[in-house]
């Protein structure tokens, strides 16, 4: 939570000298109650001082005081009787969604969350109140628009209109330029097309004109040794059932052993060379 240090009392006053200085919480309304408000040795942390406090012989406190909640200073001891400050407050802090029945306090800041618009602006309280309703909050001036989310984002989508346009039609543009149906043939450098693609001609993809003499990496139609697929080659076991079927030509290089369990079934014609 943030936490302010209370500059009232930081000073130096003669009249203040050894007098008492307590710090009482405040009502929603921002008026002082007879409870002691929680004090603070440092901007962070845990550490407390003692409240009521014993101004020092300068008439001031001795260390920082902090707070994290509004706050009414009472100096006792004056022989002209106690003084009280005005409602102490930390100035700006954000209170988040605005919510009934919460107490704010002058300076805080809220954003609208609430109601069918909900349009997530942030207003500043202006007035110390219990929230009812946020409409009721508005109307009676008891907060005031501080930062328009909505103009903010319509301003910021205005001023990027010409470069929100510009990507749209290059999507658009590039959308049209890689349909299926061009086939690249459209584009002004098919060659760097194909490259970007990863696709080079006589390695991946066939010429325009091509017969596929030039295609490397292919086998022709099975295992084979040597350029050109001189040598054909086959497994010596066969650890599958296959079925040949009716008008159907096999041939295999033997011999040909079939693997326990597994069976060959020939309806058709299987040649075994060399078996």
């Amino acid at each position: 939570m943030t936490r302010i240090a209370i500059q009232d009392y930081s000073l130096a006053n003669p009249l203040y000298v050894g007098k008492t200085l307590s710090f009482f919480t405040v009502d929603g309304e921002g008026k002082k109650t007879s409870e002691l408000a929680t004090l603070y040795a440092g901007p962070n942390g845990t550490n407390l001082l003692e409240n009521p406090i014993r101004l020092d012989s300068e008439g001031k406190t001795p260390t920082p005081v902090y707070i994290e909640d509004p706050v009414i200073g009472v100096v006792s001891g004056l022989s002209a009787g106690d003084t009280e400050t005005g409602l102490i407050v930390v100035t700006g802090r954000n209170r988040g969604p605005w919510a009934a029945g919460t107490a704010y306090y002058a300076t805080e800041l809220v954003q609208n969350r609430e109601g069918g618009a909900q349009d997530k602006n942030w207003y500043l309280i202006d007035k110390s109140h219990v929230a009812e309703s946020f409409t009721e909050d508005v109307s009676e001036g008891n907060l005031s628009l501080f930062f328009d989310y909505q103009l903010a984002i319509q301003e910021a989508q205005a001023g990027h209109a010409h470069e929100i346009d510009s990507v749209n039609g290059l999507v658009t543009a590039l959308a049209a330029k890689l349909l299926s149906a061009n086939n690249l043939s459209d584009l002004p450098d098919k060659a760097a097309a194909r490259q970007n693609l990863g696709l080079k001609i006589g390695q991946h993809v066939l010429a325009p004109d091509g017969d596929g003499s030039q295609l490397t990496g292919i086998q022709g139609g099975g295992p084979s040794l040597g350029l050109n697929s001189i040598i054909r080659t086959n497994d010596t076991t066969i650890d599958e059932d296959i079925t040949i079927p009716a008008g159907t030509n096999g041939m295999s290089a033997g011999p040909i052993t079939i693997a326990e369990g597994r069976t060959v079934t020939v309806e058709g014609t299987w040649t075994v060379v060399g078996g």
